[in-house]
């Protein structure tokens, strides 16, 4: 991963902690018993044809990787529209 990629992914990953936390402890302090995973999708480049229908699945996807992962867990996934060519 390139040097500056790697900033952002680390910046995206606090604001992603960060977040997740504020909301445990608002949780917490009302003793309500939930948990929450957040899943991240960073696209630095698209390819042609890639809509909003594609973006919003993978979304949603690495969403669900982060849930199948256990309770209050992140998931970040960069570029998943980027070809290996």
């Amino acid at each position: 991963m390139p040097n500056h990629l790697a900033s952002h992914f680390l910046a995206q990953q606090a604001a992603i902690t960060k977040f997740k936390n504020l909301v445990t402890a608002a949780l917490d302090a009302n003793d309500w018993p939930v948990t929450m995973s957040v899943g991240l999708l960073t696209c630095t480049e698209l390819e042609v044809g890639f809509d909003a229908e594609k973006i919003l699945y993978h979304a949603d996807q690495a969403m669900y990787t982060s849930k199948r992962s256990g309770k209050s867990r992140e998931y970040h996934r960069i570029n998943p529209f980027k070809s290996s060519t």
